[in-house]
């Protein structure tokens, strides 16, 4: 299967740079005001939606691509490990509070968000596949439907009380719940569409850009027609603002694609790929090697109290150790396996 190698460096890029936005609490507290502060929160406003996109993709591209039984146990294995993962996270996180707050074990956070959105998109796609939708013309453009009525809904989910507002919702505190962060993976899955249909991947990601930064300029009219409601999170003029600028990053990388000689160097390209395809583990490893109560931890060692050079510095030397843990754990495991075979 041909990868599109765009939307793996655009994976990529959001997990080195989701290593960065996890590493802000180690700036100096005075520090995060200014332009330039706001410049790089709004960067990192980014990483959710590309990561969301990018898998949404993924999954669609695949599955469309060999809509088989096969197939689909297979991503539904790939969907297990990512909330086997962030079960893990939370158990870690939480401890012996789970035992007193079981809901914990639950916590919608970005990777049970990711998981159970990719369940609902599999979902989707495997009943779609039975009436020929996915092969159609129609296909993206529903997906397209789905997302935007989604992100329509999102604002009005604010309102859902306990014990379904704890999956639609921050209310109920959860980080990243379903709604609209959901929406995205859909909108992802109708450019897999588009691409598994071999029609211009191209135009289609301008049309959705377009789309997006018409719905900002339309904010005026849009946002009163909800009740007042969380503007940069659920309302789909700010949701278009985001995916307008995640898709403008992914059309860069699809030029940069079809040049022969890429103008970034070939080991910039490898880092990318390198995190992309180890996205899950490196989610993982920089929590640990971040947050672990444990003496060498970054927050125990600097929480609060870099200054922009330092934190700097701390980011370039969080994404080594991940890629050398990352590095360590599979070369591990591949010389696991090849014993047991020479067994």
């Amino acid at each position: 299967m041909v990868r599109v190698k765009a939307f793996d460096w655009l994976r990529g890029l959001s997990v080195l740079v989701m290593l960065q936005t996890h590493s802000m609490m180690l700036l100096l507290p005075e520090l995060r005001t200014g332009e330039l502060f706001k410049w790089i929160n709004a960067i990192d406003g980014l990483v959710a939606p590309a990561f969301l996109i990018t898998a949404g993709f993924a999954l669609a591209l695949v599955n469309a691509r060999t809509p088989t039984s096969a197939q689909w146990k297979k991503s539904l294995k790939r969907i297990g490990e990512v909330l086997l993962v962030a079960t893990l996270v939370n158990t870690i996180w939480f401890k012996l509070k789970i035992l007193h707050e079981p809901w914990l074990l639950v916590r919608f956070d970005i990777l049970q968000c990711l998981g159970f959105s990719l369940l609902l998109l599999l979902g989707t796609l495997i009943a779609f596949s039975r009436t020929r939708l996915l092969t159609s013309d129609a296909g993206p453009a529903v997906f397209v439907v789905i997302s935007f009525t989604l992100f329509a809904l999102s604002p009005l989910s604010e309102q859902v009380g306990s014990p379904v507002g704890y999956v639609l919702n921050r209310g109920s505190g959860s980080p990243f719940p379903l709604l609209p962060w959901c929406a995205y993976v859909f909108l992802g899955a109708s450019c897999g569409l588009i691409t598994a249909q071999q029609k211009s991947l191209n135009w289609f990601l301008i049309s959705l850009c377009a789309i997006g930064y018409s719905l900002f300029a339309l904010r005026p009219v849009l946002e009163p027609l909800y009740d007042p409601h969380d503007f940069w999170v659920t309302d789909i003029s700010s949701c278009g603002h985001r995916w307008g600028r995640v898709l403008l990053v992914a059309l860069l990388f699809r030029w940069l694609e079809a040049r022969a000689a890429p103008a970034w160097s070939a080991s910039s390209i490898r880092g990318l790929e390198f995190f992309s395809s180890s996205s899950l583990a490196a989610y993982f490893v920089h929590q640990m090697l971040l947050f672990f109560s444990w003496p060498l931890s970054f927050e125990h060692l600097g929480k609060d109290s870099l200054t922009w050079a330092e934190m700097a510095m701390a980011v370039v030397l969080l994404i080594a150790l991940t890629a050398i843990v990352i590095w360590f754990s599979e070369f591990v495991m591949k010389t696991r396996r090849e014993r047991l075979k020479s067994t």
